[in-house]
């Protein structure tokens, strides 16, 4: 045998030891983009409902202005959007 062969044993470990940490380094890349989605949808999803809340004492405020550099007879209102909690 040659000093610089590796054997059939040296070439099974070493084999699945590097397909095991790729493996590994997938899932967890794919585990962090899952995370980081859902935690985007719920920051906007609070981000919604905290504007939703804001808004009548931010027209109650300021309405009277609000109406009157927009010349209309109606306030402006954001839609409310169902979202979950």
């Amino acid at each position: 045998m040659k000093p610089g062969a590796w054997s059939l044993r040296g070439q099974l470990i070493r084999s699945l030891t590097l397909g095991i940490t790729l493996s590994w380094l997938a899932a967890a890349a794919l585990a962090v983009l899952a995370v980081r989605f859902e935690l985007h949808e719920e920051f906007d999803s609070v981000l919604q409902e905290t504007a939703q809340h804001l808004l009548p004492a931010i027209l109650a405020d300021h309405g009277a202005v609000l109406e009157l550099a927009a010349g209309d007879a109606h306030p402006p209102t954001l839609p409310a959007v169902p979202h979950d909690e």
